[in-house]
């Protein structure tokens, strides 16, 4: 198996920031632009990169978004209209899935809000799964009420991995709009497999601390056959109920009898949290 085979093999199946470091350290060296400073090198060398990322030769490709992608993640750059243009290119056209899971990763590292419309556009029509999944990651960067809606419909995939990254993602968005998908995701999804998701849809509830919540996690936290489940049950409860839900803090005190102690001080935590809130 070649190195270009290894990586592709790789990044199809494990996560991709590890990727990215790993062929950083590959490539080890940057253009060198002599007589200017740091700062004034920067647009010449992501014009350098963008050329570079349309050569006919993956390897080159793949070592332009991993030069990009540091760029982005180690100084405050802000990538150019032509930048920004060429990631939504590949991400779109380019026929390795590696490449597209690569450029939507650096669409992420970018930290920049250009980068929703490729990313949500490629979305709808992408259909190799880790390259689903890298684009739905890199979107929960970018909260918004009309990414937490395209999100919606990815957490009732048929991919257990889709499934997951799509209730992270709307965890980190803390949208309200995904409040009720996210309740509806832990009442209908309880076996093992979607133990990670699940802790993942209390989390974000938690977040987003609607009372409507309160019901479906008071469950999670009783009944769910996950401890992971549970403990970020307690924590998303500290974070709503009050004083008045009896039932809940009832619940929280039963938790902290438990031979888990993790989840023994997440239930400590969340009581405190409750006390405090009504002082």
């Amino acid at each position: 198996m070649t190195r270009l085979q290894k990586i592709a093999s790789h990044t199809l199946y494990h996560r991709l920031p590890g990727l990215l470091i790993a062929g950083t350290l590959l490539i080890g060296s940057t253009i060198n632009c002599f007589g200017q400073s740091e700062e004034e090198r920067k647009p010449d060398q992501q014009s350098s990169l963008v050329i570079k990322l349309a050569s006919g030769k993956e390897e080159e490709r793949l070592d332009s978004l991993f030069q990009l992608g540091t760029l982005f993640s180690q100084s405050s750059t802000r990538p150019t209209e032509s930048t920004i243009a060429a990631l939504a290119k590949t991400l779109r056209d380019d026929s390795s899935p590696v490449i597209r899971a690569l450029s939507a990763r650096t669409l992420d590292l970018a930290n920049d809000p250009r980068a929703v419309p490729p990313l949500l556009n490629r979305l709808k029509k992408e259909r190799e799964v880790a390259v689903i999944k890298a684009i739905i990651y890199a979107l929960a960067r970018y909260p918004s009420s009309e990414v937490a809606y395209n999100l919606r419909p990815y957490i009732g995939h048929k991919h257990q991995e889709v499934r997951a990254a799509a209730v992270y993602a709307l965890a980190e968005l803390r949208d309200p709009l995904a409040t009720q998908p996210l309740i509806d995701f832990i009442r209908k999804r309880i076996g093992e497999t979607d133990a990670f998701a699940r802790s993942q849809a209390v989390r974000g509830l938690g977040s987003i601390g609607n009372r409507q919540s309160i019901e479906v996690l008071l469950k999670a936290l009783t009944r769910d056959k996950s401890s992971e489940v549970r403990r970020e049950a307690a924590q998303a409860l500290g974070k709503i109920a009050t004083r008045d839900d009896q039932e809940v803090i009832d619940a929280l005190h039963k938790a902290t009898r438990t031979s888990d102690p993790y989840l023994t001080m997440a239930a400590d935590e969340a009581l405190a949290l409750i006390k405090n809130r009504n002082e």
